[in-house]
């Protein structure tokens, strides 16, 4: 059956109303029956190499040993690619074209051209909270993970909030927490880059004759002020990218 679940002889006796056999009682992963099915690979008899018949089709009149070859055609499986932003504090921007693979072929999935602010794209997932089939950015698709055989699939893109290294200046001032520090996005601020020792909020350094006044984006007091005087964190600090 050319791939199929099984190969089998069939013994029938000439004018005796055989038939070939259904299409529909063999089945082979990730194809679908051709129209013809069945042709002729290896003739005796009155029968010729390369005649085609129906599935079904009735053989009365033939007569002879005879390799019938089933016709298999691949199937497509149509991918569709989700953002997946629903609960995130941003929305994505980007786009992306459905993606089509024909099964038993080795296909590398599209690149992913969604971009969410604050978050890092991690990979796709058949679930949209990601307990479903994992795939890579760009993995190859084969027939050891394709998700389906036919019909659609659709990838739900995965995301963590990205983490920012952030240098303080201290403007000639001494002592204050140690720097740099981390901003896990819409998290919180953490001493270390994993992000598993997180900050209340900063120690202040001090300058001789100055009062210190908090820490900006930008310098000498300019741009968004991030922690306050007494080393707290502003409101929404964690949306900063």
């Amino acid at each position: 059956y050319n791939g199929s679940t099984a190969n089998v002889v069939l013994p029938y006796t000439y004018d005796s109303g055989a038939t070939l056999l259904q299409s529909s009682a063999i089945t082979m992963t990730g194809y679908t029956a051709k129209s013809p099915f069945w042709t002729v690979t290896s003739a005796g008899g009155n029968w010729s190499n390369g005649e085609t018949f129906a599935s079904g089709a009735d053989i009365a009149n033939k007569y002879g040993n005879v390799t019938l070859t089933a016709q298999w055609q691949a199937n497509t499986i149509t991918f569709t690619f989700d953002a997946n932003d629903d609960g995130l504090v941003n929305k994505a921007t980007g786009t992306m074209p459905q993606q089509t693979i024909t099964y038993g072929t080795n296909t590398a999935l599209s690149a992913n051209a969604f971009k969410v602010a604050g978050y890092d794209f991690v990979g796709w997932n058949t679930a949209e909270d990601g307990t479903g089939a994992s795939f890579a950015d760009g993995a190859t698709i084969t027939t050891a993970n394709i998700p389906a055989t036919s019909g659609s699939v659709t990838l739900f893109a995965q995301w963590k909030p990205a983490v920012y290294t952030i240098s303080l200046n201290n403007q000639n001032g001494t002592g204050g927490t140690t720097s740099p520090i981390y901003l896990k996005y819409n998290t919180g601020f953490y001493s270390n880059k994993v992000c598993t020792s997180k900050l209340d909020q900063l120690k202040v350094p001090t300058r001789t004759g100055y009062n210190f006044g908090g820490y900006y984006t930008g310098e000498n007091g300019s741009g968004t002020q991030v922690v306050t005087s007494a080393g707290a964190f502003n409101d929404n600090a964690t949306r900063f990218t």
